[in-house]
């Protein structure tokens, strides 16, 4: 099982004046859990957020709405994140967060006890994160597969409780993101009945940006980096991989831990369709029938104001600041690779 306790939002404050910068993660979220890991021991990170006066302090959440109420929290919460396109979506419709760049493609999924057909899942109990994207890409399948809504029983539960629910049986499937399914593959044979694709965005609250714009764009430089280091070598992979594990390790039970086989299987996945550019302009979401899906969603649950528009969010966008950074990648040290020394995880198999 997955215990994760969010910090209590007042302890390290965002904007206070030591500079104290406090980030959002998820590395059970894969890739972008990674990438965000990479971001942790960038040293060419630190250095510069030194000399702006700043220390980054990184937090391990459960989900994305976690990471949005700490970004809602202001002074005395996140000053940036990771989060999926409903929780842009919220942060951006109430003001109080900015979507900085595109981290990567997470994959979801729904996770049953052996073959069916998503129509066979009628009348059946699903387990759900409530609010994630898997909560929404689940409902959006059913849309598609013309299932009612209301045929299926919705179980909210914690993302770790999932796989113990399935192998308890106090569920039938459930819908999660990677790696949780190739967790319950591996230990239990559950089978994916289907697969869809999630962005992942780097989020700023409103108020860290107005205040220190070149120290969000110092972090939007480290996560470019990350893209290409990774992108560089599978050893660089493997070792921030081992890097998620060390994250996840204290907070997970001994009977739920994550193999290297595990990540290496979502890595795979989700990294044929990683950002190669980070740049999320209005004109993209624009085209994405997905975002109109969502914000359609949202409205209806109540999680969005009713008469929010997609083009109302544009300037939730900061896609110059993006361009500021491509157009000097000297001063912003984009080629420029500095992460602790490749080691090997002591669990691993020789």
């Amino acid at each position: 099982m997955l215990c994760i306790s969010p910090p209590a939002w007042g302890t390290e404050a965002a904007l206070s004046e030591d500079g104290v910068v406090n980030l959002g993660t998820q590395p059970l979220r894969i890739p972008s859990g990674m990438i965000l890991e990479a971001l942790r021991r960038d040293g060419v990170l630190a250095e510069e957020m030194a000399k702006t006066g700043g220390e980054l302090h990184f937090h391990v959440h459960a989900n994305g709405d976690d990471i949005r109420k700490g970004l809602a929290a202001g002074t005395a919460g996140l000053a940036g994140g990771v989060g999926g396109r409903s929780v842009a979506l919220m942060a951006c419709a109430d003001r109080s967060a900015r979507i900085a760049s595109l981290v990567a493609f997470d994959f979801s999924a729904v996770v049953a006890r052996k073959w069916s057909a998503v129509t066979d899942l009628q009348g059946k109990t699903l387990g759900i994160a409530a609010g994630t994207n898997a909560h929404y890409g689940l409902l959006h399948l059913f849309k598609s597969v013309d299932l009612p809504e209301a045929s299926i029983r919705l179980q909210e539960m914690a993302v770790g409780q999932l796989p113990d629910a399935l192998r308890a049986g106090r569920i039938d499937a459930f819908s999660a993101w990677e790696p949780i399914p190739s967790v319950a593959i591996r230990q239990d044979g559950a089978k994916i009945i289907h697969r869809a694709f999630f962005p992942a965005y780097l989020l700023f609250s409103s108020a860290f940006h107005a205040r220190h714009p070149e120290r969000v764009r110092l972090i939007i430089a480290a996560q470019i980096r990350a893209l290409d280091w990774l992108e560089a070598s599978a050893t660089n992979a493997r070792q921030a991989m081992r890097w998620v594990r060390e994250a996840t390790g204290p907070i997970l039970d001994a009977d739920w831990e994550l193999t290297l086989d595990d990540l290496d299987r979502s890595f795979r996945i989700g990294w044929q369709y990683h950002a190669y550019s980070p740049l999320v302009t209005a004109e993209a979401l624009q085209r994405d029938p997905l975002w109109a899906g969502s914000l359609e969603w949202l409205v209806k649950k109540g999680a969005v104001p009713a008469g929010t528009r997609r083009e109302d969010l544009a300037e939730c966008l900061l896609q110059d600041d993006v361009m500021t950074i491509q157009r000097q990648p000297s001063r912003y040290r984009l080629g420029e690779f500095r992460y602790p020394p490749l080691t090997t995880d002591t669990r691993e198999t020789p």
